[in-house]
């Protein structure tokens, strides 16, 4: 009777002593981080009871095993725990006060949805035992996909709350999501949840919005005279439009300028007319000759000198010198008195027939040169004369 009693107390110890079922929801035993998996619940193992379908263990100040008794074939004391295997029914379920599980019939719930509670709550502990093992700790898979962790310890001999789930996923495998898009929302795009994380949303897809190889044209442009032309694609869809071919190069109204003038500093006023500039006014350019050019100009006695000047920052600068090559005016006659003759006192008569002077004659009043010794002819040879004043003076007796 007393190693009955004292084995009945050591497995109610050892029930209480266990920890409870984890308030987490499974399919298998892989979903629990501890535990096994019970009828969509992750738990621990029923605790065993008097009345659990266990033998009893045997007690501690037992020699021998409850088999080795003396009297083993005798029937079990009407006092002694007999477990319910030596029950005639060996499938009877654990009694009602034992921590059952939910039947395996029962539909697990949606990932999203709360763990289910256990049907029934594990028989009160002693307040001494406790319902864990203090210090420990327990994980459970939790999550969109059950990828994720939450967690409780064991504080004071009592399950702490578990902690909020760490799921790494955000949305349920499989599951696909579809919006709209494109114009006006005519088209849709879809994407899918792959190992907890969205794809990409997919290209849009729109409606056939034309007829395959028609073409649309519109007008364009700067003033709207242009034109621009699509086609639609084979799947039904506009293209883009080509280059708007615009013969305008200004919108009609708009007013500019442009440098103008012979070395481009003048202004010239525009004014768009059908799409095209035009001048407005004359062109103001303060420059009158271009840059680097030479102005030449005939100069000198008979005009057929050249005199230069070259133009800088748009104006003329001051002529040079006239370069002449005459030195008289054609046709021109002068006389200059004691320029020739034997003595230099003759007169030069000269011309101008080609812009210099030319001697025409001497008119020389002299016939000999002074001071000169001249021959001369008076009856007797060797008879000389003496040239004075551009005279001859004959020897005496001559």
């Amino acid at each position: 009777m007393r190693k009955l009693f004292f084995s009945a107390f050591t497995v109610a110890t050892a029930a209480a002593c266990m920890p409870a079922l984890e308030a987490s929801s499974c399919k298998v035993d892989d979903d629990c981080l501890s535990g096994v998996c019970i009828a969509g619940v992750c738990g621990q193992p029923a605790a065993l009871t008097p009345d659990a379908d266990v033998a009893p263990q045997p007690s501690a100040d037992a020699d021998t095993p409850p088999a080795q008794n003396a009297d083993a074939d005798a029937p079990p004391n009407a006092d002694a725990d007999t477990p319910p295997a030596q029950n005639a029914d060996a499938d009877t379920p654990p009694s009602a006060d034992a921590d059952t599980p939910q039947s395996a019939d029962a539909s697990p719930p949606t990932p999203d949805a709360s763990p289910p509670a256990p049907d029934a709550a594990p028989p009160a502990p002693d307040a001494a035992v406790g319902v864990c093992m203090p210090g420990a700790s327990e994980q459970v898979r939790c999550g969109l996909n059950r990828r994720g962790t939450q967690s409780h310890d064991c504080v004071d001999g009592q399950w702490t709350p578990f902690s909020a789930c760490n799921d790494p996923d955000t949305c349920r495998d499989e599951t696909n999501e579809r919006r709209n898009c494109g114009d006006q929302d005519r088209g849709e795009q879809a994407r899918r949840c792959n190992e907890g994380q969205w794809t990409p949303w997919s290209m849009c897809m729109l409606p056939p919005a034309c007829e395959p190889g028609s073409r649309q044209r519109t007008d364009c442009g700067l003033n709207g005279n242009g034109t621009r032309e699509r086609v639609c694609s084979p799947q039904g869809m506009w293209g883009t439009y080509d280059q708007c071919a615009d013969p305008d190069v200004c919108e009609n109204g708009d007013r500019s300028s442009t440098a103008c003038g012979i070395n481009r500093r003048g202004t010239q006023a525009l004014r768009c007319v059908e799409g095209q500039w035009q001048a407005d006014g004359q062109c103001i350019d303060p420059d009158v000759c271009l840059d680097g050019d030479q102005g030449l100009e005939v100069c000198g006695i008979n005009l057929r000198g050249i005199k230069a000047r070259e133009c800088a920052n748009g104006q003329w600068g001051n002529y040079g010198v006239c370069t002449d090559p005459d030195v008289c005016i054609l046709d021109e006659n002068r006389s200059t008195p004691n320029a020739c003759g034997f003595n230099q006192r003759g007169i030069l008569f000269e011309r101008c027939p080609g812009g210099r002077w030319l001697v025409d004659r001497c008119e020389d009043p002299d016939i000999c040169q002074d001071g000169m010794n001249v021959m001369v002819d008076c009856g007797a040879l060797g008879q000389t004369g003496t040239c004075v004043d551009g005279q001859v003076i004959f020897p005496p007796g001559c």
